[in-house]
């Protein structure tokens, strides 16, 4: 028979003819004891022709299995291995004894052998040759999930018993794929010798793959089993893929500025990136501009103080916190109308200190404060308030006085009109009292009133003064508009200009220019040189009230 195939049964009488059997009583019942068994399969008995099979255990000459000659013998193979099975057996009369019947076996001890005994003196055996058939390998355990991690090496040996071949001395090959049938991926090899996965995973292999490994045997007879395989993703940080160009926005503009798409990329799939921006110092970005990250959108106007140039630092990082970061140039341009004569809010470039008894009070002090990028034109700082009510404020204990530029005490009434359009402020000087009113530089320090001096300085405000050593009463000229303009002093009270009044009390006022050609805004260290106004003000000593009115007299005998 094959080992996959139960034999033929056998009956006890064939085998006792076939043992040569004989019983010198007459008439002797006949039958055998079954004292050994020999095969990796089955020795099975059937009482009742075949109907039912048992198994015959285990025997011993001790213990032997007592069949009747009508009972069958066979032998189921373990359908592994071919082989030759065995089993050897005494003679038996029955003489004492019971024999087996289905499932109630009939034991007997056959240590007494020969003469009066039941059990004959010589022992026989019968074999039976079992063909071998191949077996397929089958698979002795699964095969855990394993895991690889990008750009790490991987490797893993196929567990030895994970396959069994049933076959003595089969020699199994193993091979592997993927599920589906398909090639393992290019960066994952198999040793077949040492049943061993090895490789290292790029960025495009994370993800899940599932592998089957076969065993065939030497007669191609194979078995597969499977496993997962996770690839896992490790962080790779942000790349500047496209630079960011520079940009610029002019004062006063509104500026918006998207970051392009595609500036940055990562290289790990499915990684988000998060943008932030600062400047290229890592200092907050200037207060007139806003970052959107998430429409990536520069946003802002920029004002007269943020014109210069800027380097903006946008960092882009991923959810693993890996960053990179890229900048671009941003220049803040001046504003094209031209903001030379333009005023800034602040306070005068002089102030008065007064020394007479008898101050005047200011209900408010006046101030200079003008809109962003309002020019400076004739009457536009103070209209349409006459500068004839703006009057210099003063502390009670007689020390100080806070001014407007140009702005000084008077002790007494003013007779006549100051034009507003083209006089600033008048410098007082009181004979009555025999007080002075005197100047003095808000920075701080101020030279002396006389003919070698010069007047020095410089504030928000006002230009740099430079006095030159001219005659009493010369004509004082500013510098407006690219070129110097004379303002007259018109001492015989004629025309529209600033004129020379005589107060009640005697005293005598010389005038500044006007306020408007007076001021220019400093920037980068550029400065207006205003002449004459040192003498202007040294004169304020030394013109003599009488000849002032006997001048005053004569030109209104001239015009009557």
């Amino acid at each position: 028979t094959t080992e996959d195939v139960a034999s033929s049964s056998t009956a006890v009488s064939s085998l006792l003819s076939s043992a040569g059997y004989a019983d010198v009583d007459s008439g002797a019942v006949s039958g055998i004891a079954l004292t050994a068994l020999t095969g990796n399969g089955t020795w099975q008995y059937s009482t009742d022709s075949g109907a039912n099979w048992f198994s015959v255990g285990t025997v011993s000459s001790s213990s032997a299995l007592l069949l009747s000659a009508t009972a069958q013998i066979r032998y189921m193979p373990d359908s592994a291995n071919g082989e030759t099975a065995t089993f050897s057996f005494r003679a038996w009369d029955q003489t004492s004894g019971t024999a087996t019947s289905g499932a109630t076996k009939g034991l007997a001890d056959t240590s007494t052998t020969g003469g009066s005994s039941a059990f004959s003196t010589n022992n026989a055996q019968a074999s039976l040759t079992v063909s071998s058939v191949n077996d397929a390998p089958t698979v002795g355990s699964t095969v855990g999930g394993q895991s690889a991690t990008k750009d790490a090496a991987f490797s893993f040996t196929v567990p030895g018993g994970t396959f069994v071949d049933v076959d003595s001395g089969d020699t199994l090959t193993l091979s592997a794929t993927q599920s589906d049938g398909s090639p393992l991926p290019s960066w994952l090899a198999f040793n077949p010798s040492t049943r061993t996965f090895s490789g290292t995973p790029g960025n495009a292999d994370v993800g899940n793959l599932t592998i089957r490994v076969t065993a065939t045997d030497g007669s191609n007879a194979s078995v597969s089993t499977t496993f997962g395989l996770t690839v896992n993703n490790s962080n790779l940080p942000p790349v500047v893929s496209v630079p960011v160009a520079d940009q610029s926005v002019a004062q006063n503009g509104s500026f918006s500025f998207t970051v392009p798409a595609g500036t940055f990329t990562d290289p790990d799939t499915g990684d988000t990136l998060t943008l932030s921006a600062t400047q290229s110092d890592g200092s907050p970005l200037p207060g007139w501009l806003a970052f959107n990250p998430s429409t990536r959108t520069f946003s802002g106007t920029p004002g007269n103080a943020d014109v210069g140039n800027l380097t903006i630092r946008v960092t882009a990082t991923d959810g693993s916190n890996a960053s990179v970061s890229t900048t671009f140039g941003l220049v803040v341009t001046g504003s094209s109308v031209d903001n030379s004569n333009n005023v800034d809010n602040g306070n005068p470039e002089f102030k008065v200190s007064g020394t007479g008894p008898t101050l005047p009070g200011a209900a408010p002090a006046p101030t200079i404060t003008v809109a962003s990028n309002a020019p400076i034109t004739l009457g536009a700082l103070f209209a349409p308030t006459p500068l004839g009510s703006l009057n210099t404020g003063g502390m009670a204990d007689n020390t100080t006085v806070t001014s407007a530029i140009f702005q000084s005490a008077q002790s007494g009434p003013q007779t006549s009109n100051v034009p507003t359009s083209q006089v600033a402020s008048a410098f007082g000087l009181s004979a009555a009292s025999g007080g002075a009113s005197r100047f003095e530089s808000s920075l701080g320090s101020f030279p002396s009133f006389n003919n070698g001096g010069a007047m020095g300085g410089s504030s928000s405000l006002a230009g740099v003064f430079s006095g030159l050593n001219l005659p009493a009463l010369s004509p004082m000229a500013v510098f407006s508009g690219g070129s110097w303009r004379d303002i007259s002093i018109n001492a015989a009270n004629t025309g529209n200009e600033g004129r020379l009044t005589t107060p009640s009390v005697g005293a005598a006022m010389e005038f500044a220019p006007g306020l408007e050609r007076q001021l220019r805004h400093i920037g980068d260290m550029e400065s207006q040189r205003l002449d004459a106004i040192e003498q202007a003000l040294v004169a304020l000593g030394q013109y003599d009230i009488k000849q002032a009115d006997r001048d005053q007299n004569n030109s209104e005998r001239q015009q009557g």
